[in-house]
C-alpha cells in the first residue's frame, strides 16, 4: 500500500505555480535529479513510529543498565574487588652510555647489599 502511494507521489506532475523559483532557474530543471518535485512534511504516523522506535531502544538500554547494576551488581562488585594488581618494583639493567668522545657517562653497578 505504501509503495503505491510512493509511486503515485512521484508520478504526479508538478506545475510551475506550485514551486517557488526564480524564472531564470526553470529551464535548468534536471528531472534526473528530481528537481521540481514537491516535498511532503513528515506525517504524524511516521513521526509516532520513529518516536516509538526511540522509546523501545531507550527501554532496552534502560533494562540492560538495570540488569547490570541491580540484578548482577553484587557479583560484578566481588569480581572487581578480587581483581587487584600487585605492585612489584622491577629494576631494569641499563646499558652503558658514552659521549661523543667515547668516555663513559653512565654505567651499571651491581648492588652488593645483602
Amino acid at each position: 500500500m505504501w509503495r503505491r502511494a510512493l509511486r503515485e507521489r512521484y508520478r504526479v506532475k508538478v506545475e510551475l505555480e506550485e514551486i517557488l523559483l526564480d524564472e531564470s532557474n526553470i529551464p535548468e530543471f534536471n528531472q534526473g535529479r528530481l528537481e521540481g518535485k514537491r516535498e511532503k512534511p513528515i506525517g504524524r504516523q511516521r513521526l509516532l513510529l520513529l518516536a516509538g522506535i526511540f522509546v523501545v531502544i531507550a527501554l532496552i538500554f534502560s533494562w540492560q543498565l538495570f540488569t547490570l547494576q541491580v540484578v548482577n551488581g553484587e557479583s560484578y562488585r566481588i569480581i572487581a574487588e578480587t581483581n587487584r594488581v600487585d605492585k612489584v618494583a622491577i629494576i631494569a639493567e641499563r646499558g652503558v652510555i658514552y659521549d661523543r668522545r667515547g668516555e663513559m657517562m653512565a654505567w651499571n653497578e651491581t648492588d652488593v647489599t645483602g
